[in-house]
């Protein structure tokens, strides 16, 4: 056969898949706890890909406080997903 050995199963593939969403549904419930002055940054930086400065236009910041908003929320989404355990400390 040509199929390597190393290769998941299917079940094996679809347990990765299913661990795979459940981590990305327990992010993404960090991410509502936020505040929403912290939360639409992330969203739209990581979520929507949008660069910083259609960022500063879409909520009329500059884009300086823009930067600030997602370093600070950044750090309060590692403390929410410290918390919960979803994230381990280094």
């Amino acid at each position: 056969s040509d199929i390597p050995e190393n290769l998941p199963s299917s079940s094996q593939s679809i347990e990765i898949e299913n661990e795979k969403l459940d981590l990305s549904l327990q992010v993404q419930n960090a991410i509502m706890e936020l505040t929403p002055k912290y939360r639409i940054v992330i969203i739209l930086k990581h979520l929507q890909n949008c660069h910083y400065s259609d960022i500063a236009n879409i909520l009329g910041l500059p884009e300086n406080k823009v930067k600030s908003r997602l370093y600070s929320g950044r750090q309060l989404l590692r403390k929410i997903l410290l918390r919960k355990r979803i994230l381990l400390n280094d």
